[in-house]
């Protein structure tokens, strides 16, 4: 497959990729006021530090409008994006397998809203969240906490489970920003381990075991057609990826130059782009 095919299957030619960093700097902090910049907010809502939604077919983001930050979802043929009613506070937002439920962190708790309208149920403590992905089964794959590892809750509400924890010995700080593979039996993470750092692992699910894919890597994503893109310094990569091995097939490429340093804000169509 050509590069310029791989960009665009992966959604890049959409628009440039935006800042992230690492997952502490990727993420509102508890306590943070929803606007630093003044009282008044802009008649459109500005992007705050949180990722497109994982999965969504419309684009979602956190944005701040009248020094209040929520969620917002424009449509594709529509120029302006609507407040989501219920997501005040909200951020991180990822959605359910069959795109009707949105999932996000507010106020310390993991929340789910049905786009068709209703109020948010909390479902899970996240006091400080880094992420999460939603199994069809209803289980919830996220990371609570700036410095932690994998937990798992379901959307039905209960108890949230540990799964692993950052490798100290190899200097992890967290594990976070979890992506599902096709099939859910596993899911990739990105571990930083302070300043730029970081690497991407694959975690299963059945054994509880995971291992090491790439290091100098951040935000991986699995494209349908069988390539993870990820981010490394300046750049977008991508690497073909064996799914039912779990494993990079050959080097990667490089795909897109000069975007901003410290890693990436970007999603793919699953998600979406024939």
């Amino acid at each position: 497959m050509d590069r310029t095919t791989l960009r665009r299957r992966a959604g890049l030619e959409a628009g440039p990729a935006s800042r992230a960093g690492s997952c502490s700097s990727r993420w509102p902090r508890p306590g943070w006021p929803a606007s630093r910049s003044g009282p008044a907010g802009p008649a459109e809502p500005r992007p705050r530090r949180s990722s497109p939604c994982a999965g969504c077919r419309s684009p979602a983001w956190a944005g701040v409008r009248d020094g209040t930050r929520r969620l917002y979802l424009r449509e594709l043929d529509a120029f302006d994006a609507q407040p989501i009613k219920g997501t005040e506070n909200g951020f991180g937002p990822f959605l359910s397998p069959d795109g009707a439920t949105l999932a996000f962190a507010a106020d310390g708790r993991l929340k789910k809203l049905s786009l068709a309208g209703g109020l948010p149920q909390a479902f899970g403590a996240a006091p400080g969240f880094r992420g999460g992905a939603w199994r069809a089964d209803g289980t919830v794959f996220f990371t609570p906490l700036e410095f932690s590892g994998l937990w798992k809750a379901s959307v039905a509400g209960g108890n949230t489970e540990s799964l692993d924890e950052p490798d100290s010995a190899a200097g992890e700080l967290v594990r976070c920003l979890p992506r599902l593979l096709p099939g859910g039996d596993s899911l990739l993470y990105t571990a930083f381990l302070g300043g730029r750092a970081a690497r991407v692992g694959v975690y299963e699910t059945a054994t509880g075991k995971s291992r090491v894919l790439l290091e100098d890597a951040n935000n991986a994503h699995y494209l349908r057609s069988g390539h993870l893109v990820f981010g490394r310094g300046n750049e977008i990569w991508a690497a073909a990826f064996d799914l039912a091995r779990s494993e990079i097939v050959g080097s990667p490429q490089r795909m897109v130059e000069g975007v901003w340093a410290g890693g990436f804000f970007y999603a793919n169509a699953v998600m979406g782009t024939r």
